[in-house]
């Protein structure tokens, strides 16, 4: 399984399987490239015609994908059609085909909240995220039970444990509540043993090699009142360390002659993650140049525990891996910059200070740099933030709400960094700067303010932020048609399909011959299953311009 290098949230693998995918009724064949949690990437061999937006059904062997899935972009490829898809629905897949490490990660860098099951045979465990932070897991092997771990620890006898099932389930209470009233163990005894037992459980789901998973995407159980702050760089990084399998190991690492790097992320490597001996030991070795045979060739460790060391490493995207001719860009910090876990006790102060202001900064300001500023500069001030707010440098906080500052402003500062990197982007964002001072001083220039920095977001995929300035704009004047257009487009982005409908129905009213209007209308209708409606709007842009491509595409949606 090749790991293709990605932007998105979730890890793309490469694999090259000949499948039948179906549009409407009409099949084609086709070809998967490379997948992930959430999309794949397909060349399409047949000669149908596709477009953004068409949802496609999926029947792929192996890896197995039986789902929809939605066209996010195509461009030309030497042998057909090359097709992105954001599969549709909850994600799922065999354990053999991904790796519960990218899964983690993905799930935390996308802040997901929701239930993770991951079952083998009768085995069913489940992890519970919040906001991307793993908080619990649960089991419903006998052997993971509480009561389990703690006659295996010595904590209570045999008979203690069945005596206390037995209150347990009379009184509906749980088994280590029974223990602390029963005087068997203490508080402080129980909440230990809970984390003990929550982190074994899911570490026990690194040594799966065959089963199944899929994340739901909802709300947790209230009844469930136990939240942990479990660290996923070292759920993963000790996870890994269980693998006894050597031959497992060698068949996921790359090339013996590849180079391990340290990651030029900062995402990747400000981590809160405690390295043991060898791990520790690995890391001291990794001075970008050396191939992994010399890097784990210490005398002082043995093959496995080298070689499953630097997969760890690997697997929490510490180090990253190029062929020895290539080259990579290698980060301008220490190793004590990344290691280190000492709290900083001025960090509240600092995050209380730059979530005042971190919005008005504008991406610039976040980062402390000239608007004239080159990309090498951009990219160390970037790594500086990132030192400072990083959510993993202070993953000791047990306050939410900093937390949750802490990750508002790391999010903008990203934010800020991938504009800023960008030519076009930072073009873009330095024309609404522009627009934002010529217009500052005027109150009737407000509106047309705002109302750029939204169509921004918009196009920048942040379309919730973009939802609340439209908003924002349409406070201030309500009666331009354009306002209320691309408030309804910004919530059909997010699925808010009748807010949306009525929005862009508002437009129409003040400029009822605008194509456009007509045509994003009759998609949201066609979402709301209003086909007669839809068509109506269709029609009417048709007449008066037949060769929309908008239209023309909705009509023939509606006709399958």
């Amino acid at each position: 399984m090749t790991v293709l290098e990605d932007v998105r949230s979730f890890r793309r693998y490469s694999r090259e399987v000949p499948f039948a995918l179906t549009l409407g009724s009409m099949p084609c064949e086709a070809k998967v490239v490379d997948y992930s949690l959430d999309g794949l990437g397909v060349i399409l061999l047949g000669g149908i015609r596709v477009e953004r937006g068409d949802v496609l059904t999926l029947d792929i062997p192996s890896p197995r994908i039986e789902a929809k899935g939605e066209v996010m972009w195509s461009g030309s490829h030497g042998s057909g059609l090359r097709l992105g898809i954001r599969t549709i629905g909850p994600m799922k897949g065999a354990i053999r085909d991904f790796r519960f490490a990218d899964t983690f990660i993905g799930l935390q860098r996308s802040r997901k909240t929701g239930l993770l099951k991951a079952g083998a045979g009768d085995a069913v465990k489940t992890v519970y995220f919040d906001k991307g932070d793993m908080i619990f897991s649960a089991s419903n092997r006998d052997e993971d039970r509480l009561g389990r771990m703690l006659v295996r620890q010595g904590k209570i006898t045999e008979a203690d444990y069945e005596s206390v099932v037995a209150e347990a389930k009379s009184a509906d209470q749980r088994i280590g509540k029974a223990l602390v009233s029963r005087g068997r163990i203490t508080p402080q005894e129980l909440w230990k043993a809970v984390r003990q037992q929550v982190e074994e459980i899911i570490l026990r789901l690194f040594e799966l090699q065959d089963g199944w998973f899929e994340f739901s995407e909802t709300p947790l159980p209230t009844k469930e009142v136990i939240t942990l702050n479990l660290s996923t760089g070292n759920l993963i990084y000790c996870g890994i360390k269980r693998i006894n399998d050597i031959k497992r190991i060698l068949g996921e690492l790359p090339s013996m002659e590849s180079v391990p790097c340290l990651s030029p992320d900062p995402l990747d490597l400000f981590q809160d993650i405690k390295l043991d001996d060898a791990g520790e030991k690995i890391f001291s070795r990794i001075d970008n140049r050396s191939p992994i045979k010399e890097v784990v060739s210490d005398e002082g460790l043995d093959k496995l525990e080298a070689y499953r060391t630097i997969y760890a490493l690997l697997s929490v995207r510490l180090l990253v891996t190029r062929d020895k001719e290539s080259a990579i860009e290698t980060p301008d910090v220490t190793k004590e910059d990344i290691l280190r876990t000492k709290a900083d006790p001025k960090i509240r102060d600092m995050v209380e200070d730059m979530f005042q202001k971190y919005e008005s900064l504008g991406y610039y300001g976040v980062l402390g740099i000239k608007n004239f500023a080159t990309y090498p500069e951009i990219k160390r001030a970037y790594f500086e933030a990132a030192k400072r707010f990083h959510p993993d440098k202070h993953f000791y906080i047990d306050d939410d709400s900093v937390k949750d500052k802490l990750s508002r402003i790391f999010s903008y500062t990203y934010e800020a960094y991938t504009t800023l990197s960008d030519p076009g982007k930072r073009e873009e964002y330095d024309g609404m700067i522009e627009v934002r001072r010529m217009t500052s001083t005027s109150l009737q220039g407000k509106p047309r303010v705002k109302l750029e920095e939204g169509k921004f977001l918009l196009r920048t995929g942040k379309y919730r932020p973009a939802e609340m300035l439209f908003a924002e704009v349409l406070d201030l004047n309500s009666t331009i048609a354009e306002h209320h257009y691309y408030y309804g487009a910004a919530l059909a982005k997010q699925g808010k399909f009748k807010s949306a409908a009525n929005a862009m129905g508002r437009a129409l009213n003040l400029d009822p011959f605008n194509e456009q209007y007509m045509a994003e209308l009759g998609m949201v209708y066609i979402e709301l299953g209003l086909a007669t409606r839809a068509g109506s709007m269709f029609s009417g842009v048709l007449k008066l311009s037949p060769d929309n491509a908008l239209a023309l595409k909705g009509m023939a949606r509606i006709k399958k």
